[in-house]
């Protein structure tokens, strides 16, 4: 350890801008960095930390989470509310254009599939095919694909879940 004590710091020192030796009971330890700028990443993940937790406080505060089922070729402009129940009108209409539902040789569901279309003065002002975790966003509105049932004969429903 004394032969490498005098080796190590003077090309650590060269490498690095702040360099420090600790001596250790069995020997020696050498600390380095590159710059001071280093410790402000523990800060920084903190604080987006912080922030996530904060915007998720302020959507369960401000915000709303629905569900509604819309057949193929129907829209709709309203949800129920999934705390309260209640009816809640939104400013646009959403249109399921079509759904299809693919399974494993099992009968499990692999992927279902909504194409949405957003209805506003009666107009088409977007539109998007939705899976699972892939939502359509509007107006700082989340339109989630987030089950399918059934409907009368012929027709399939899907459980939207709607959040802002």
């Amino acid at each position: 350890p004394d032969r490498l004590l005098k080796r190590y710091p003077p090309i650590v020192s060269r490498q690095f801008r702040f360099s420090r030796v600790e001596q250790t009971d069995g020997g020696f330890r050498i600390f380095a960095e590159k710059g001071r700028w280093t410790r402000l990443g523990v800060y920084a993940v903190h604080l987006s930390v912080v922030l996530m937790l904060a915007g998720g406080l302020a959507g369960s505060f401000f915000g709303f989470e629905g569900f509604v089922n819309i057949p193929e070729g129907e829209a709709t402009d309203t949800i129920r509310l999934r705390n309260t129940g209640a009816i809640h009108r939104l400013d646009f209409q959403i249109r399921c254009d079509d759904f299809n539902l693919e399974l494993y040789e099992n009968g499990a569901p692999k992927e279902y599939r909504s194409s949405l279309s957003i209805i506003e003065g009666g107009q088409v002002v977007k539109q998007k095919d939705i899976v699972v975790n892939d939502p359509l966003h509007y107006r700082g509105i989340n339109i989630f694909q987030a089950s399918y049932g059934k409907l009368p004969p012929g027709s399939m429903a899907r459980k939207k879940a709607i959040r802002s």
